[in-house]
């Protein structure tokens, strides 16, 4: 019967481990998710007023690499519903950054028509889907955690 006892505490001590650290590495992935938004929508406007500057690049980069190490990490423990949540704000994401860049390397003024478009697409792009896209994942971890109820 003791062993048993034992036994069944340590399994919920594992649970409470395994929930702290699912917890711990949700909220540095949406806060990673939230930072690498920040920094495309930063470094478009600079692309818009013709202002890039080497910290506005290494400021992307930064948080580009910085979610990419949590999204890695976050690969081995997330569910399966929450993961694929995950590979969808990843996925955007690459596609927004891909996008930045290319910007960035055609655009020599802001000014003419197509850039402006372009920009203008953009910043859509990063304002209404990347934000839908991570609050979206957002919720899939809160209704993981159990705080939120499912949708």
């Amino acid at each position: 019967m003791q062993r048993d006892q034992r036994r069944e505490e340590a399994a919920e001590a594992q649970r409470k481990d395994a929930f702290s650290e699912r917890r711990a590495v949700y909220a540095k992935l949406n806060t990673a998710a939230r930072q690498y938004t920040q920094e495309l929508r930063n470094y478009l406007r600079m692309i818009a007023d013709s202002e890039l500057t080497e910290q506005g690049r290494d400021s992307l980069a930064g948080a580009r690499q910085a979610f990419r190490d949590v999204y890695s990490d976050a690969q081995m423990i997330l569910p399966d519903r929450v993961l694929d949540g995950a590979a969808i704000v990843n996925a955007n994401l690459g596609e927004a950054y891909g996008m930045i860049r290319r910007l960035a390397a055609g655009t020599g003024s802001a000014g003419d028509g197509e850039a402006e478009e372009t920009i203008d697409q953009l910043h859509r792009f990063c304002s209404v889907t990347l934000y839908d896209h991570v609050g979206d994942l957002r919720q899939l971890m809160r209704e993981d955690l159990g705080i939120s109820p499912p949708s």
